[in-house]
């Protein structure tokens, strides 16, 4: 079974101004060990200017390493519309998922949430308030779930919730 992974992170909850922890937010999202995860695509925004979103396609991205000196040009040639190698802008999202878990101070454990939707091809993970998922999400349900206690940054959190969907869906 062909599984897409699509991380979402909004600017309502994380600055744009922090342009190295978006880059850590990129590297968190879709490198591991032995490379790139090509079943996930990172998505950031809306960015204030003409709202459009930061689009990064792990299937075609080129040249992301986990150091913020490799990461952070190439982000930052995307946000001036200088955009190759699977990182790019789009003035509107639209993916279709089976279901979308979204993190935030209410709802399952992440561990829960996670067995909850296991079995499904497509799976989001959002970072927002639930407002917001419709403009970047189709889906059939959605999850709400937190992780306790409440002391991770929000790559942590994207490295658990790989984790723990890698892990269910070894096993």
């Amino acid at each position: 079974m062909i599984m897409v992974r699509v991380i979402y992170v909004s600017s309502s909850v994380f600055p744009q101004s922090d342009l190295v922890g978006l880059s850590y937010l990129v590297t968190s999202a879709l490198l591991v060990s032995h490379g790139i995860r090509r079943d996930t695509v990172f998505v950031y925004g809306p960015i204030v200017e003409g709202s459009r979103y930061l689009v990064v396609y792990g299937d075609s991205v080129r040249n992301l390493r986990p150091d913020v000196e490799s990461a952070l040009p190439l982000i930052l040639k995307a946000l001036r519309g200088k955009t190759k190698w699977g990182i790019v802008l789009r003035t509107s999202v639209s993916f279709k998922v089976d279901s979308v878990l979204v993190y935030g101070a209410r709802g399952l454990e992440l561990e829960e949430g996670v067995r909850k939707v296991w079995g499904v091809e497509d799976v989001g993970f959002a970072i927002t308030d639930v407002g917001d998922v419709d403009g970047v999400f189709r889906y059939d349900s959605l999850v709400n779930v937190t992780l306790t206690p409440n002391l991770y940054d929000f790559c942590q959190v994207i490295t658990i919730f790989h984790y723990l969907l890698d892990y269910y869906h070894s096993s």
